[in-house]
């Protein structure tokens, strides 16, 4: 893992547990906010849609994933069309993506749980 990596994965694992407040509602984040957010930290700049940032970078495969790459995932309570994207986390190693939900919480999920497990698109390399 390269020192950038290291640094934006820290830096994103930082914010797990934390909860932005509602008010005032400048303080509300969504998930490519997220992962837009950590790259900066980094000097990557992403557009600012999942959708967006899901043309960035190389295509990954699920077996070949490594730290810092953007996973991407279909929510079917945020997305009508099947196989659309409606959700971007970042891969932080051992089955795990840290990634920001709409309730504004951040989280170290576990990607290979039957729930993300059905919902994963693909993923991208943009490091």
């Amino acid at each position: 893992m390269s020192s950038r990596e290291k640094k934006m994965l820290k830096y994103a694992k930082s914010f797990v547990g934390m909860q932005f407040r509602r008010n005032p509602p400048s303080l509300e984040i969504d998930c490519s906010q997220f992962t837009q957010m950590v790259f900066a930290k980094v000097g990557v700049s992403l557009p600012r849609t999942s959708q967006d940032q899901a043309k960035q970078g190389v295509a990954v495969s699920f077996a070949d994933l490594r730290l810092g790459d953007l996973v991407f995932y279909h929510i079917p309570e945020r997305n009508a069309a099947k196989g659309s994207i409606g959700h971007v986390a970042i891969y932080a190693g051992k089955g795990k993506i840290v990634h920001c939900l709409p309730t504004s919480n951040f989280f170290l999920t576990d990607m290979n749980k039957p729930y993300w497990k059905t919902k994963y698109l693909f993923a991208r390399r943009v490091l």
